[in-house]
C-alpha cells in the first residue's frame, strides 16, 4: 500500500481514518507515526476497528489523534437546502 515511485503519503499531514475491513497494524503504525510493536499501535487499531458509521480517527500533523463524529453528505445537503 505504501511506497513506490509515487509515494504521495509522505506529504500528507492530515489523516482521517474510518473503520476499514482490510486494515493492517503496519498501516496504523505508518499513518500515526507510531513506534513498531508499541502498545499504542494495538490500542489505535482497536479504536479504528470499533468505529461506527460516520465516525473517524483524525490526526492533524504532529497532534495527538482524536475521534470525530463525521457529518454525512445527505445531512450537509439538507442543511444547505440541496436536494
Amino acid at each position: 500500500m505504501w511506497g513506490g515511485s509515487d509515494d504521495y503519503s509522505r506529504y500528507v499531514l492530515t489523516w482521517a481514518v474510518h473503520n476499514v475491513s482490510d486494515l493492517k497494524l503496519r498501516d496504523v503504525e505508518y499513518v500515526f507515526k507510531l513506534q513498531p510493536k508499541s502498545p499504542e499501535i494495538s490500542s489505535t487499531y482497536g479504536a479504528i476497528k470499533a468505529l461506527s458509521k460516520h465516525e473517524s480517527i483524525v490526526k492533524f500533523s504532529e497532534e495527538t489523534p482524536f475521534a470525530l463524529r463525521d457529518q454525512a453528505f445527505w445531512q450537509l445537503c439538507r442543511e444547505w437546502g440541496i436536494s
